[in-house]
Formats: structure tokens, sequence, C-alpha cells
């Protein structure tokens, strides 16, 4: 009979709707759980290159010859900066910056510093890399 067929035609649609609920509560429970795996993921990405950036960040304090010397030098900051050129071969280019602070007469140019640290202090190992140097006098407020 004509109700019975839509009767069972109705009841395989609920069936369906109920089966297409189920289906998408399913695929929402494995987002939430692919979601919080992910966030998790990136939360210990986020820890580990936080640790090798601060494991990259060195402060050293120069050596000296004498007394009056160790009181004149400062310490020195060196900071790895990441590249953000791409890597070539396998390998990618860092930035390092040094700041240095010396006490020197009034008659030294900065130039002239700039120009003595190069030749005379930064061992040749590190001179092949140098980029740029350069000194200017430090502003004390005051």
């Amino acid at each position: 009979s004509a109700f019975i067929a839509r009767a069972e035609e109705l009841l395989l649609i609920e069936v369906a709707k109920k089966e297409a609920v189920a289906e998408k509560i399913e695929a929402d429970k494995q987002k939430a759980v692919a979601d919080a795996l992910a966030s998790q993921q990136a939360e210990t990405d986020k820890k580990a290159e936080e640790k090798v950036i601060a494991e990259q960040t060195t402060e050293v304090t120069p050596l000296v010859e004498n007394r009056a010397e160790a009181e004149t030098q400062q310490r020195a900051t060196v900071t790895l900066i990441k590249s953000v050129q791409q890597p070539v071969n396998g390998k990618h280019a860092v930035q390092i910056t040094f700041t240095l602070e010396k006490m020197i007469h009034d008659g030294v140019s900065d130039n002239a510093v700039a120009t003595h640290f190069m030749d005379n202090v930064l061992p040749k190992e590190l001179s092949g890399l140098l980029v740029s140097c350069s000194a200017e006098t430090v502003k004390k407020a005051g």
C-alpha cells in the first residue's frame, strides 16, 4: 500500500539523518582531538625554539690582562639573530651582533677604536666573517 511505502521512505530518511548526525559528531570529536594535538605540538615546538634561542644567547666577559683594564671593560653581549634567508645546501646565514663598551681617552676617535678592534683584537677566524664594524661614543645621561 502507498501508506506503508511512504512510512518506510520516511523511516529510511530518519535513519539516514541519524547516521549523518552520528558521523558529524564523530568527525567533530576527531577534529577536536586533532586540534588539541596540533595545539600541544605547536606549544612544544615554541618551547623548543625558545630553548634553542636561549642557548644561543650568551653573555661573555672579555679576558683582561690587568686590574686597571678590567675596571674599564664592560660585559659583552652576544646575540645570535635568526636569519630570514632561505637555506642553501642545508645551510643558513646567522647574523651575530656584539655590543662592547671600553673606556678610552678623549683624543681617540670612534673610527680608530673600530679599526683597532678589527686589526688587533678580533681573532683571524672571526675577521673573515665580518660584514661591518663601527664604533660610536656612548652618550651618558646627566
